[in-house]
C-alpha cells in the first residue's frame, strides 16, 4: 500500500471499505521505516551474531558516532533497493552534512551503522496473517559494497541453508529464525498482513564468521 495507490483507487471508484484508513497507512509507513530494523536488531542478538545500528536526529550525533568507527553507512529511513545510503569514513564533508540535514528534516532522522566485512547477503522470508508470523523460506541475493541490490540467486531452501551453514552453525540460523518469528509476532500483530523479509549478512571478524541478523526489514513481497 501507498497513499498514491490508495488515492488512485479511490479516484477510480473503489469501495472505501476496501482501502486502508489514514491511521492504518500511518502505521504501515512507520513499520516500513529503517528505524524498525534499529529496534529489532538488539532483540535478535545472541552468541554467533554481530551488528549495531543507531537512530540519529542531528548532524552532531552523526559526527560523534563516526569518530568511534573506521567507516559507517548512513541510511535514510525510507528508500528502496539500497538507495538512500551514504558511506562515511572520517568526518563528513559539507555535501554529506547537507544530505544528512535534509533527510533528518524531511524524514525525522537517519540510521547509522558501522561498516562490516560482509561475505554473503541473504534474507529470511516470513508471512504475517495479522495474528501471527510464520517462516516461509530463505532468499539469497547479492548487493554491492554500499548495500545496493544487484540480483537474486535462484535456489532451493536446502541449497541456500547448506551454503550458509558452510560459514555459521545451523543452530545459530535456527535460533535467529525462532527469535524473528517471536519478535515479529509482537511487532506486526493487528497491523500487517502479507509477506515480509528480514535482510541479513554473513560477516567475518577476528573471531571468524558471524550473522548480522537484521540489516533491514522489508514489509512487502520481496
Amino acid at each position: 500500500w501507498s497513499p498514491a495507490l490508495s488515492k488512485r483507487l479511490l479516484d477510480n471508484g473503489a469501495d472505501t471499505s476496501l482501502l486502508p484508513s489514514e491511521s492504518q497507512m500511518r502505521v504501515l509507513r512507520e513499520l516500513s521505516s529503517r528505524k524498525t530494523a534499529v529496534g529489532l536488531l538488539p532483540l535478535l542478538k545472541m552468541e554467533g551474531t554481530i551488528g549495531e545500528s543507531f537512530w540519529l536526529t542531528s548532524v552532531e550525533e552523526v559526527v560523534n558516532l563516526s569518530i568511534n568507527f573506521d567507516k559507517v553507512l548512513l541510511k535514510s529511513p525510507w528508500s528502496g533497493s539500497g538507495k538512500g545510503i551514504q558511506p562515511l569514513k572520517g568526518m563528513p564533508d559539507e555535501n554529506l552534512k547537507g544530505w544528512t540535514r535534509r533527510i533528518i528534516s524531511t524524514q525525522g532522522g537517519v540510521v547509522c551503522e558501522p561498516f562490516y566485512n560482509k561475505v554473503l547477503d541473504f534474507a529470511m522470508e516470513f508471512y504475517s496473517d495479522g495474528k501471527g508470523v510464520s517462516f516461509v523460506g530463505y532468499s539469497l541475493f547479492e548487493a554491492d559494497c554500499r548495500g545496493i541490490y544487484k540480483e537474486n540467486v535462484l535456489a532451493s531452501d536446502q541449497v541456500i541453508e547448506k551454503r550458509l551453514a558452510s560459514y555459521v552453525p545451523l543452530e545459530v540460523l535456527s535460533e535467529i529464525r525462532k527469535r524473528c518469528v517471536d519478535e515479529l509476532d509482537a511487532l506486526l500483530f493487528g497491523s500487517y498482513v502479507g509477506y515480509l523479509g528480514v535482510d541479513m549478512m554473513i560477516c567475518k571478524d577476528d573471531e571468524g564468521y558471524k550473522v548480522h541478523p537484521c540489516v533491514e526489514v522489508n514489509l512487502r513481497m520481496n
